[in-house]
C-alpha cells in the first residue's frame, strides 16, 4: 500500500494559472505513484484550495483515499494533521511563492504559509519522504 498525502495552500491565495498547475500537479503526484494499492489523503478544509482540489479529484476518478477531518478548533486541526502524516508515506505541500505571509512553519522564507507545512514538519519528524513543491 502507498499512501500519499497531498496538502496545501487556501483557495484564496491562488490565481488561476496556479490552479491550473496546481491541479497538474496533482494528477502528476497520482500518475507517478499509479500502482494498485494506492491510496491518496488529504484533509477536508471550508476554505477550498488545493485540499479541495485532492478531494475533487479523487471523486471525479473514483481513487482510493482517506480524508482526515478539519476539527473545529485549532487543537483539533492540529490532531488531524499529526495524524494524517503519522499514516502517509509520501506527503507533497503544494503552495505559492510569498503573497503575503512567508511559511511560519519552515522558517525558510521561499513560500506563502500553508498549514500543510506543519503536517510536512511532522512527517519528516518521522522519517518519511516528503516534498514541497511551489506552483
Amino acid at each position: 500500500m502507498a499512501n500519499i498525502a497531498i496538502l496545501g495552500i487556501k483557495g484564496a491565495h491562488l490565481d488561476k494559472e496556479e490552479r491550473d498547475k496546481a491541479f497538474e500537479t496533482i494528477v502528476m503526484i497520482h500518475d507517478k505513484f499509479q500502482i494498485p494499492n494506492l491510496k491518496l489523503m488529504t484533509m477536508k478544509t471550508p476554505h477550498g484550495g488545493i485540499n479541495a482540489m485532492v478531494e475533487s479529484f479523487i471523486q471525479t476518478n473514483k481513487v482510493k483515499h482517506e480524508l482526515y477531518s478539519f476539527g473545529k478548533t485549532l487543537e483539533d486541526w492540529k490532531e488531524s494533521s499529526k495524524l494524517l502524516a503519522e499514516n502517509c508515506d509520501v506527503l507533497f505541500v503544494l503552495t505559492t511563492g510569498i503573497k503575503k505571509e512567508k511559511c511560519h512553519h519552515c522558517f525558510d522564507f521561499t513560500h506563502e504559509t500553508t498549514g500543510g507545512c506543519f503536517a510536512m514538519k511532522r512527517a519528516k519528524e518521522l522519517g518519511k519522504q516528503t516534498k514541497l513543491i511551489i506552483l
